[in-house]
């Protein structure tokens, strides 16, 4: 037992021994701590920590370490130590106070919200070592977040604490803030419960001045006045002279004001940086007031008697929008820039103010450097939307447009509070409108006239969008909005003008040209020149006769036209007004008048080709053929003839196709390829296969639409010259050669008009070449491809007929075996008619199994009530039938019923009569011979067929 107590005697002794140095150490930190050398102390705390890390002091050493750390400049570490104490060391005594000072840390970063939640924690813990700065310090933090009531609140429960005494300092903060928050009544009830004269003398005149303010701003002015009187002299209430004064100009009491004005200059002589604050707040709000003169007096008597270098820059601020609405730009420059290399005060401001100036005297490059400048130092600054929207400006006036969308884009970003906005958006909308994101920029200018919706010149920048946007149908419906608007009925004809002109324009477009002549005709001579656009009128009125013209109404439109060009030969649009005046006589068939016009045309354009062109079309169309050929032959042949060489000589082509000179027109077209090419070369080529076949001249033909398929292989006429030229070799008898050309087209151009047409005609040459599966397979196509049409009808017909002569029938009985069958058999005259036909066919060639005939003939001879003509038909074949088969009684019945089903056909009857009475001969049965005879003579006596049955039985 003993020996155990020796060993913790052992122990224990250093233990003593280290603690006493570790207090040593503490204690001489905390000296160094409260004589405010951090620094020093905070070595000792590290040493402390270092050399004793289980002393009892570390926890508390730990603490001061933390708060020596912030106090050195280092809250990051601070912050850091402090959680770390706040987690590893509770059992320092300084625990409660920890969210103090991390609250503090936050706020000298100035993040604010982080700050309230630890003093809001500290307040909460019940510690009441550092409530009061807690107190303080978290209004602070509300005011600058914004939130002046919680600022204010957290003042007065500071105020209400009896352990608390106020000089006057925080009384004055609290007034502040109740100001910030129009709660003037507040402010007067506490001067109601507590005197100024109680606090120090610093804080006193800054107090009765918040009750001043108070009065002033509920508009008691006879308090206001007696207490701002009472001020003048007062320490740190030197706003009360600017009070006064704004009192008596609004009273208009005039010579108070002067005198006012004197004294205070009188009073403050001796304090030169209060009479020169006093001379800019007199400046500053005489000037907000609208009292320009007496602002610039007391402005210039602040910069003419200070160095700018003490001078507030407000004072060259306000000078320079003074001396710029008086058009003394060039002065307001001079301030700036002395000030500016004189004082950083208000520097941001000068530096966009006077970017504004120089760009207002477009000096581009002055006014970017400045900007520069700005971006480069005040990059966060709440100026930072208007320096992006001047330096926007500067690059799209200087033609950087992506610099400049650039730039709007990051004023936008910046612009929270959206001063600017409608200046961006107008901004935006003519850089949009510049890039031709048109879209867009009508987007955009819709949103800026939300804004500024009594901003017509926008509206019709609108209305310029939409027409570049072909987006016709809304801008003529916002056009009319426009045009009622007040401001434009009672007076701006500007807007007026240049909106109907506008609608007249997307009505054209439209092609509604009654609409169209309707908002033109609201542009006259009177009312362009008095908008200040007088050229509008001749535009409209050649839009005008257009729209005339696109309606047919010639004469009319001649007439406008017609008056344009004399009226007004100067105008852009006389010399088009004079050419469509032409065209539109040309369409009306005078030619003479046509001819006119296209000469007056050549006057005014000074074109002297497109006249005579023109006035060759006339005499073609005269019949003037001759005359019109020399004519497109000069122009052809003229070196200056230009875009109109080719045209003149596909004219000169087409008349001599006209006068059937078609190697003279084929020759033409050659050369109108080889020379000149392009569309109407294509055509030409074309018509050089048109004009061959028309001609006759097949061979040619089937050469001339080679060279265009092989000159144009990618043609729209392409299908066409497959159709022809293989019509053209068909003509030539080259009938597989067009069948080559008609598979190509049938194959390769599914949607051509001649595809149907070039399938019929292959077929009927294989039809005619005797390969009937082949002409069979391109009729069922045709068919198929074309339901519903006449092709298909045809084609199916044609199918049914090459079947038939696939079974061996002649191409005519396979013909009538395809009518029985589509137009339904006796049913109809038409297969009636073919059912006979047949019939006489198989008699005629006899042989061969007949029933199917004799069945035919029997259905006719039922329809003798619908159709006696077609019924004695088939009697008479029936009869013949018969002969032929050597069964002359039933010949001699069925030729008998045959001249009495159709009587009206008297040579008809009288025959059957006849070849009733030969059967009946040759039946042996003279007696009825005779009978039929003396019928056949005593009805029909004046026919031959009575004479040949006198023979008949004289022969017999």
């Amino acid at each position: 037992m003993k020996r155990i107590f020796l060993s913790l005697l052992i122990f224990i002794i250093p233990l003593l021994h280290v603690s006493a140095d570790a207090r040593e150490l503490y204690l001489e930190a905390e000296g160094r701590f409260r004589s405010a050398n951090y620094t020093a102390a905070l070595n000792l705390y590290q040493r402390l920590i270092d050399d004793y890390p289980i002393s009892t002091y570390v926890a508390d050493a730990q603490f001061r370490k933390a708060i020596c750390l912030y106090q050195t400049g280092k809250g990051n570490e601070a912050l850091s130590l402090f959680e770390k104490v706040s987690s590893r060391y509770r059992s320092t005594s300084y625990i409660e106070l920890v969210p103090f000072w991390q609250a503090r840390v936050y706020l000298e970063q100035q993040d604010f919200s982080k700050a309230v939640v630890f003093f809001d924690d500290y307040i909460k813990s019940g510690d009441d070592r550092l409530i009061s700065d807690a107190y303080l310090y978290r209004a602070m933090c509300y005011d600058n977040m914004g939130n002046t009531a919680d600022a204010a609140f957290s003042l007065e429960l500071l105020l209400q604490r009896e352990d608390f005494n106020d000089d006057g300092y925080i009384s004055a903060l609290l007034c502040s803030l109740y100001l910030k928050q129009s709660k003037y009544q507040t402010i007067i009830d506490f001067f109601d419960e507590t005197s100024p004269d109680n606090f120090d003398s610093q804080w006193q005149g800054r107090l009765r001045l918040y009750r001043a303010e108070s009065y002033y701003m509920l508009g008691d002015m006879d308090n206001a006045q007696r207490l701002y009187t009472e001020l003048i002299g007062v320490e740190g209430a030197e706003p009360a002279w600017q009070r006064l004064f704004t009192i008596y100009r609004k009273a208009g009491r005039n010579d108070e004001l002067v005198s006012l004005l004197n004294e205070a200059e009188k009073t403050l002589n001796d304090k030169p940086l209060i009479l020169q604050d006093f001379r800019m707040r007199i400046g500053i709000a005489s000037y907000n007031a609208g009292d320009i003169k007496t602002a610039q007096t007391y402005l210039l008597k602040a910069w003419d008697t200070s160095d700018p270098s003490a001078l507030n820059g407000l004072v060259p601020l306000y000078l320079s929008r003074i001396l710029e609405d008086a058009a003394n730009t060039d002065r307001a420059i001079e301030i700036l820039e002395i000030f500016l290399t004189s004082s950083d005060s208000h520097r941001m401001e000068i530096l966009v103010r006077l970017a504004g100036l120089y760009t207002s005297e477009e000096e581009w490059g002055r006014a970017e450097s400045l900007l520069d400048e700005f971006f480069r130092d005040y990059s966060e600054s709440a100026l930072f939307s208007d320096a992006a929207y001047l330096k926007a400006f500067i690059c799209y006036k200087t033609n950087r447009i992506e610099n400049a969308s650039e730039y709007v884009s990051r004023a936008y970003s910046a612009d929270e509070k959206g001063e600017r906005t409608a200046a961006l958006l107008r901004l935006d909308s003519t850089l949009l409108k510049k890039t031709g994101k048109y879209s867009r920029a009508a987007e955009t200018l819709q949103r800026y006239i939300d804004l500024r919706p009594d901003e017509l010149s926008a509206r019709l920048d609108l209305l310029r969008i939409r027409f570049q946007m072909k987006d016709y149908n809304t801008l003529l419906n916002e056009a009319v909005e426009l045009k009622w608007n007040d401001s434009v009925r009672s007076g701006n004809e500007y807007v007026y003008v240049l909106s109907s002109y506008l609608s007249g324009l997307a009505a054209t477009a439209e092609g509604d040209y009654q609409r169209a002549l309707n908002e033109l005709a609201l542009i006259s001579p009177v009312n362009s020149e008095s908008a200040g656009v007088p050229e509008i009128y001749t535009y409209s009125e050649y839009y005008r006769g257009w729209a005339l013209y696109r309606l047919a109404r010639y004469p009319e439109a001649v007439k406008a036209f017609d008056e344009l060009t004399r009226d007004y030969p100067d105008s852009d649009s006389a010399a088009d007004a004079a050419y469509i005046a032409g065209w539109s006589s040309y369409l009306m068939g005078d030619y003479d008048a046509s001819s006119g016009f296209f000469l007056r045309y050549t006057t005014l354009s000074g074109d002297s080709t497109k006249g005579r062109f023109m006035y060759a079309k006339n005499l073609a169309s005269l019949g003037r053929y001759r005359e019109a050929s020399t004519i497109f032959a000069e122009i052809a042949n003229s070196d200056g003839a230009g875009m109109l060489a080719d045209d003149a000589l596909f004219e000169k082509a087409a008349l001599a196709a006209i006068g059937n000179d078609t190697e003279q027109a084929a020759k033409d077209y050659l050369t109108l390829y080889q020379k000149y090419g392009g569309q109407l070369a294509e055509e030409g080529m074309y018509r050089r296969g048109e004009i061959y076949y028309a001609a006759g001249s097949f061979k040619k033909a089937v050469d001339a639409f080679y060279d265009f398929r092989r000159s144009y292989p990618e043609s729209r006429m392409m299908d066409a010259a497959l159709y022809w030229g293989g019509m053209s070799s068909m003509k030539n008898d080259e009938s597989f050669g067009a069948v080559l050309l008609w598979e190509k087209l049938i194959n390769d151009y599914t949607e051509s008009g001649f595809r149907s047409s070039a399938m019929m005609k292959t077929a009927e040459v294989f039809t005619s070449s005797g390969d009937y599966s082949s002409a069979l397979d391109m009729y069922e196509r045709c068919r198929l491809e074309y339901p519903g049409t006449d092709r298909a009808s045809e084609s199916s017909a044609m199918s049914e007929k090459i079947r038939f002569l696939l079974d061996g029938l002649s191409d005519r009985e396979a013909e009538l075996n395809v009518i029985i069958t589509r137009e339904g058999g006796a049913d109809t005259a038409e297969g009636r008619e073919a059912m006979i036909e047949l019939a006489a066919l198989h008699i005629s060639r006899g042989g061969g199994d007949m029933k199917p005939v004799i069945s035919m003939l029997n259905q006719v001879k039922e329809m003798k009530a619908e159709d006696p003509v077609s019924a004695a038909l088939a009697n008479y074949y029936l009869g013949d039938y018969y002969f032929r088969q050597n069964r002359p009684a039933e010949a001699a019945a069925a030729f008998t019923e045959a001249a009495g089903t159709n009587p009206e056909d008297l040579d008809f009857s009288a025959r059957s009569l006849y070849r009733a009475a030969e059967a009946a001969l040759l039946a042996g049965s003279r007696s009825d011979a005779q009978a039929l005879v003396r019928q056949l003579k005593l009805h029909y006596e004046e026919s031959e067929w009575a004479d040949e049955a006198d023979k008949l039985l004289g022969g017999n």
